[in-house]
């Protein structure tokens, strides 16, 4: 019996699908057995098995979006499951987000076990963290959460063979790859942490020569395609047909220039960069400068990487400059045509207040470049010249720079030689730009509610503006639909294709307004006040409506003119006063509703009635009208 009552008591306290009925099966063995001592028992079960049946109910709202069920069909076994690649869409973004909000609150003892039983806690939790990982397998976010618990309550051993594991399931996996390094870097183990980040390596450059074979031949049959359309679209003899600029790819040793390719070089050399980190932390320079040393004979390393190891040749080489320009000087051969590396090389001269070389730098690539590749360039030195150069100099740099970006109005140089970090008491005080500060930083606020797209305007244009829409915003007194009954209203409305409609905010023709506007020349593509400033101040101003920045998904159906003209004759939603349906249910009437088809036989109309005497057909009467607010009168239903 005592083995029975163990066996019961520690059953009743586990969340499971039959926790209550093993309770009435526990309180009916304990009565059965005494019911003097069955009250001692059970009342101090009570609290346990009550805490473990709210925590079944809170985990089956976690386990039955995680683990839906799925039923096999009729006569046959289940089919079997097996983990994924995640893609990252909105489906696996809120499959990752559940499994972690899950984790956490097994994490947090929702069970309420006490640390006398500590291990029972442990045991539960290893076989969470074991579910998570199956179905989890391709997620490396999963992964790093088993280690990081497995490590926190002092299993090591169990922790690294989980991280190793989760190594081998995902081995272009960033974070489980340094994470492994790390671990392995803190035991002493720096054989294995080579021999971690160059498999890592290995498989990142993999992954490029993949991506790299799949652009060339989407580039190739793209120009083979548009090869044979020009050469079945000339007839002309001696026309040559155009080779794509791709094909020449071949003859350079250089990637091709692609977003998504770029972007994983760029991952790529982050890669490197932290394998020099170890290197340098566990071995010294000299290991350092070996690892670099194979990342510079990598055509896939970019340029990053130069510039982190040019930077610790600095900070952790004794401030050593040579070594450090040396660095910067061999990048420069192969990415002289990077405008980012070119202005962190000016940079870093400028740090080491070495003059010379960075005006010999500035004068050397200035002219390789386009003006609006060029302008970081040119406000980085005029930033130099400005701060620590004589007057004269200044001048004849802003003399170039009007050569080159002729749209700048003077004043614009002119405030740009007397502001001091981001304080422009010139554009503020003088020019009438409101200055706004969040977060520490500080930018130039003016019409746009967007601050990533640089309109600008002056205090009093603002004002007029808000108030402006403020007035559009307030409905008017009278009713539209009475002002569409006057007799004015309908003369008005017959002399023109489309009647007047009245503003209101979020009207359709309000993105027309806008791009008419913007047709006209004034474009919204971030350019600075100074640019925003001059355009406005030549060209007419523009109706007073709010420019907004619209993302591309966030931007609106583009309807026909007519559904924009009917939109705009409604009345504002604020002066409905009638009854407010529910649109799921008119949906679902309208999605039940059967409609027959124009090819169905119509009913037959019911025979007319007798004329009358006179020769006319009086209407039918079908009764009193019984609708809503009716008083009896008669019409036609």
């Amino acid at each position: 019996m005592d083995a029975v009552r163990r066996a019961y008591q520690q059953a009743v306290q586990i969340p499971m699908e039959n926790v209550k009925r093993l309770w009435e099966d526990y309180q009916d063995f304990e009565n059965g057995l005494n019911k003097i001592t069955a009250k001692k028992f059970i009342s101090d079960l009570q609290e346990s098995h009550m805490q473990a049946r709210t925590v079944y109910n809170q985990l089956q709202d976690h386990l039955s979006v995680l683990f839906p069920p799925s039923p096999p069909p009729k006569g046959k076994r289940p089919a079997i499951w097996l983990p994924r690649p995640p893609t990252f869409n909105s489906g696996d973004k809120t499959l990752l987000a559940r499994w972690r909000q899950y984790l956490k609150w097994e994490e947090s003892n929702p069970l309420l076990i006490e640390e006398s039983n500590k291990n029972t806690f442990i045991q539960r939790m290893q076989s969470v963290y074991k579910k998570a990982i199956v179905r989890m397998r391709f997620y490396p976010e999963i992964w790093f959460m088993a280690y990081s618990w497995t490590s926190s309550v002092g299993k090591a051993d169990e922790a690294l063979a989980t991280l190793k594991a989760g190594v081998e399931a995902n081995p272009s996996s960033f974070a489980l790859n340094f994470d492994l390094a790390e671990v392995l870097e803190l035991q002493g183990n720096f054989a294995e942490v080579h021999a971690t980040y160059e498999k890592f390596l290995e498989v990142l450059q993999k992954d490029l020569e993949a991506l790299e074979a799949k652009i060339t031949a989407s580039k190739s049959s793209t120009s083979i395609g548009s090869q044979q359309h020009q050469t079945q679209s000339t007839d002309a003899p001696g026309t040559q047909s155009q080779v794509s600029s791709f094909s020449t790819q071949g003859s350079d040793d250089r990637p091709p220039k692609d977003k998504e390719l770029s972007e994983r070089r760029t991952h790529y050399g982050i890669a490197w960069i932290n394998y020099i980190k170890f290197a340098r932390r566990a071995e010294g320079l000299k290991s350092a400068r070996a690892v670099f040393g194979k990342a510079r004979r990598d055509r896939w390393t970019p340029w990053e990487v130069h510039e982190a190891e040019a930077l610790m040749e600095f900070h952790c080489g004794n401030k050593d400059v040579q070594v450090a320009s040396r660095i910067f000087e061999k990048g420069m051969e192969l990415f002289s045509d990077e405008v980012e590396y070119v202005l962190r090389y000016l940079g870093f001269l400028i740090s080491i207040n070495d003059e010379n070389n960075a005006r010999a730098l500035f004068e050397r690539v200035i002219g390789t470049f386009p003006a609006d590749k060029a302008r970081p360039l040119w406000e980085r030195w005029a930033r130099y010249e400005y701060q620590y150069g004589d007057l004269a100099t200044a001048h004849k740099l802003e003399k170039r720079m009007a050569e080159v970006y002729p749209q700048d109005p003077p004043i614009k140089r002119f405030a740009e030689r007397h502001k001091y970090l981001n304080i422009d008491a010139i554009a503020t005080r003088d020019l009438g730009f409101v200055l706004h500060r969040s977060g520490g930083s500080s930018r130039l606020n003016g019409n746009s509610s967007s601050s990533s797209s640089g309109l600008l305007g002056r205090t009093d244009t603002l004002q007029s503006i808000v108030s402006e829409a403020a007035k559009q915003s307030t409905p008017s007194q009278g009713s539209s639909s009475k002002r569409a009954q006057s007799p004015d209203h309908r003369r008005r409305d017959e002399s023109r294709d489309y009647p007047s409609k009245r503003a209101r905010p979020g009207s359709p023709s309000r993105g027309r307004d806008r791009d008419r506007w913007e047709s006209q020349g004034h474009r919204r593509h971030g350019s600075p006040m100074w640019d925003r400033e001059r355009e406005r101040d030549a060209a007419p101003p523009p109706p007073r409506r709010f420019i907004k920045e619209e993302k591309e998904e966030d931007k609106g159906v583009q309807l026909p003119g007519v559904l924009n003209w009917f939109i705009g004759t409604l009345p504002a939603p604020n002066t409905f006063d009638g009854p407010i349906f529910r649109t799921d249910d008119l949906m679902q009437v309208f999605r039940n509703a059967v409609i027959p088809s124009s090819s169905a036989p119509r009913p037959r109309s019911p025979p007319p009635p007798p004329r009358a005497s006179g020769g006319g057909r009086p209407p039918p009467d079908y009764g009193p009208y019984q609708g809503p607010g009716s008083s009896g009168r008669r019409g036609r239903w």
